[in-house]
């Protein structure tokens, strides 16, 4: 896999975690949850940004 390959492959995977994120925060904001759904979207929150930031960390081209 190329530089740019290694590099596209990267962005898409970040741009679905921040979908992810703002899907949740839209979630969170929702006034009808309960304290069970708020800390459930808190913990996929945490565990998105987990992963982003590995993925930022471990991602290089080793061409």
């Amino acid at each position: 896999m190329g530089y740019l390959e290694t590099g596209m492959r990267v962005l898409d995977s970040a741009s679905a975690l921040l979908s992810r994120l703002q899907e949740l925060a839209v979630l969170g904001a929702n006034d009808t949850n309960t304290l069970n759904d708020h800390e459930a979207i808190n913990l996929e929150a945490e565990a998105i940004a987990q992963e982003f930031n590995r993925l930022m960390s471990n991602n290089t081209y080793k061409g």
